[in-house]
């Protein structure tokens, strides 16, 4: 691998040259080959390419301050000839733009600059998502540059292999004169075969069917088995199953707190830390897709003790992992460190399918303004969530659920005006509040239960601090029981999900509750919390006529 590989940053010129000698289609190796060495000669600084990992290409800025990107400019990062038959997954970019660019420090940003990025494969391809191509550039220190993942790029660039991707200034305002300061930019592609020996790959084909939508493969629910760095668990997918998407993943893991030094755990710093790597393998292309979200696609198994691993929701699945035909699931330590004291265990593993329902019935109720949930049809994969940390831990309009609801509707009601929000104690016809402070949601009749969503969330905002994963509100530890039930037809009660734990906030899906079969008269759904309060946002059931 010739590792001294450079890109170059284009001045705003590349196409005027380009289209003087008649290439703006062509490929960007070819159409360029004239005006390189006129680039490099004008731009002093040169990103440097390096291959961290075997599908991943990282491209490095040399000064602590970053490349800067002008508007109307581009950066080109060409895809190293070693990885030009890959296909790419997604792309990660640090990014911002620098302080000394607002007049006051802490004065809101009335020139925002933005940033785009376009693959290309003969000619430019701009990225995109249900919330557009553009990405603001906050004003900000060097360390702490912004990081975005643009995911996607397979189904984009439909399955073939691209030439590079530009990271452009799209700022449209004149007067917007500062420059996106570019710190790195990895490329990650669609990974072939195994990441390990094949004698440290355990496999796993015993799942329990939840749901119609839900499987569970569970592991060790006392202890959970060990995972070293450098090895893998395998979960082989029932092949009766045929869904288009998976929602999401609810890995069940930790680190064992005897795999601390006395000085990390003085320190509350793991110098051994270990990294859970979760990819879905595709059938009809034989490649693995990493998970991945704006923090990265690598899950820090926390430190804690057996009887409370954590529940890691890996969330957007329609958006990471695209329409594919699963067949196994992979999780891989990628820890680093002393192998011996960066081992995780894993309790269980949750997967949860989205199924085709283009032509099924909804019926919805949003609570908390600007929820919304997913909608393949219309291109919406990734669901709005109302509420939550982006709100400081309000929920304004949700339907608080859960033991001493009522006490937290009043402490809410008291607290300064800044923290404070409205609530609704019952949610409006057809659902209801039952005398146990269940809501209940009558189903139609001679109907198919598909799925049923609901967005919900466990912040406490009373107790007025940080949680420690940076945001306001303590985090509880509420969990969410749904169940099917008639009162007028005897032992018509099925549980679709019992004791789900709740996040700070996001969406649980579940299916139809097995052995329920079509609906009767009177069915209805009965969602509950234990354990601590829960803020209902917005419930969506889908149903079908066809059996």
């Amino acid at each position: 691998m010739n590792k001294s590989l450079r890109i170059n940053k284009s001045l705003g010129l590349i196409f005027f040259f380009a289209s003087l000698i008649g290439c703006v289609t062509t490929l960007p190796e070819a159409c360029f080959a004239n005006t390189k060495e006129l680039l490099c000669n004008q731009s002093k600084l040169q990103m440097t390419v390096s291959f961290p990992k075997p599908d991943t290409v990282s491209f490095s800025s040399p000064v602590p301050n970053g490349i800067p990107v002008q508007r109307a400019e581009r950066l080109w990062c060409k895809i190293p000839d070693n990885f030009s038959d890959r296909i790419l997954q997604f792309v990660v970019v640090r990014y911002r733009k620098d302080f000394s660019n607002l007049p006051l420090p802490g004065q809101r940003d009335t020139l925002p600059v933005f940033l785009g990025i376009s693959a290309v494969q003969g000619k430019p391809i701009l990225w995109s998502d249900q919330f557009g191509a553009e990405k603001y550039v906050p004003p900000t220190l060097p360390e702490m540059s912004k990081q975005s993942t643009f995911l996607g790029f397979s189904e984009i660039l439909k399955g073939k292999p691209a030439e590079g991707i530009f990271i452009e200034n799209l700022t449209k305002d004149p007067a917007a004169s500062a420059p996106i300061l570019i710190h790195k930019v990895d490329l990650v592609f669609l990974h072939h075969g195994d990441r390990c020996k094949p004698e440290n790959i355990t496999r796993f084909n015993r799942a329990e069917m939840i749901n119609s939508l839900t499987l569970r493969y569970r592991l060790d629910s006392s202890k959970g088995l060990e995972l070293r760095p450098g090895q893998s668990f395998e979960f082989l997918l029932p092949e009766n199953l045929n869904f288009p998407w998976i929602t999401y993943l609810v890995l069940k893991h930790r680190k064992d707190p005897s795999l601390m030094s006395k000085t990390d755990m003085e320190s509350s710093q793991d110098t051994n830390p270990a990294y859970m790597l979760v990819e879905v393998h595709d059938s009809k292309t034989d490649t693995w897709i990493r998970w991945a979200d704006r923090y990265g696609s690598a899950k820090y198994s926390e430190v804690r003790s057996a009887d409370n691993p954590e529940d890691e929701t890996l969330h957007n699945g329609l958006r990471t992992f695209g329409k594919i035909k699963p067949d196994k699931i992979r999780v891989t330590n990628i820890g680093t460190g002393d192998s011996r004291l960066s081992t995780a265990r894993v309790h269980e593993l949750m997967v949860v399918f989205y199924p085709d329902n283009s032509s099924a019935e909804k019926s919805e109720q949003i609570f908390t303004p600007e929820t919304a949930f997913n909608d393949p049809v219309k291109g919406i994969l990734i669901p709005l969530i109302g509420g939550g940390p982006r709100l400081d831990g309000k929920f304004p309009g949700a339907i608080p659920i859960g033991p001493g609801f009522k006490e937290r509707i009043a402490s809410i009601s008291a607290l300064p005006a800044s923290h404070t929000f409205q609530l609704a104690i019952d949610p409006p016809p057809p659902a209801r509040r039952d005398s146990l402070g269940h809501i209940v949601i009558p189903l139609p009749e001679k109907r198919h239960l598909l799925m049923a969503e609901f967005a919900i969330g466990d912040l406490d905002v009373t107790a007025l601090n940080k949680n420690k994963d940076g945001f306001f509100g303590r985090t509880g530890c509420a969990e969410l029981t749904v169940w099917l039930r008639n009162k007028s037809v005897p032992g018509r009660h099925f549980p679709a999900i019992i004791r789900n734990n709740i996040g700070m906030a996001g969406i649980i899906t579940l299916g139809l509750p097995t052995n329920a079969g079509q609906t009767q008269p009177g069915d209805e759904l009965v969602v509950s919390v234990s354990n601590d309060v829960a803020f209902l946002m917005g419930y969506r059931v889908t149903y079908s006529s066809d059996l």
